[in-house]
């Protein structure tokens, strides 16, 4: 009858076979990802050629000393006004309605095409301006500059 077996041995890599395996391994992943090693290859190049890459391996070996530079001039007044101010209009832009806001830019846009193309007219008198009113572009642009002003006035 056979003994029962009582202790579990583990296949032990040697050194060599370790080596090997791990080499392997790369060489797939290098084939697997191709494209993506080339071009980072690339951008490693232009980094290289731009100087970036020398600053970034500066700034990687000094990291305490940039951190604690970074710090101090945070730590000044202007610079703390600066980015309390920054903050808020960080949040300002948050509450934006991107569409609203794009949806008047184009408007404030065709005003300023508008009146660049027609800057060297005479002045208008105040019957012109009554008269203008008829026209359903100005009337349209005069009701909404006066609703925003109503808005701005009941906030």
């Amino acid at each position: 009858m056979a003994k029962p077996i009582t202790t579990i041995r583990k296949k032990e890599l040697s050194n060599e076979e370790k080596r090997k395996q791990n080499l392997s391994e790369i060489e797939q992943a290098l084939a697997d990802n191709k494209e993506a090693i080339l071009e980072g290859i690339e951008c490693m190049k232009k980094l290289h050629e731009s100087g970036a890459l020398e600053l970034f391996n500066a700034l990687i070996s000094r990291k305490e000393q940039v951190l604690e530079n970074i710090v101090k001039e945070a730590k000044k007044e202007p610079n703390l006004k600066t980015l309390k101010n920054l903050s808020g209009l960080i949040m300002l832009f948050g509450s934006f309605d991107i569409e609203k806001v794009q949806m008047m830019s184009a408007k404030v846009n065709n005003g300023i095409k508008e009146a660049m193309d027609h800057r060297n007219t005479k002045s208008t008198s105040l019957f012109q301006l009554l008269t203008a009113l008829k026209d359903p572009d100005i009337n349209r642009a005069v009701t909404m500059l006066m609703k925003f002003l109503k808005g701005m006035g009941k906030s």
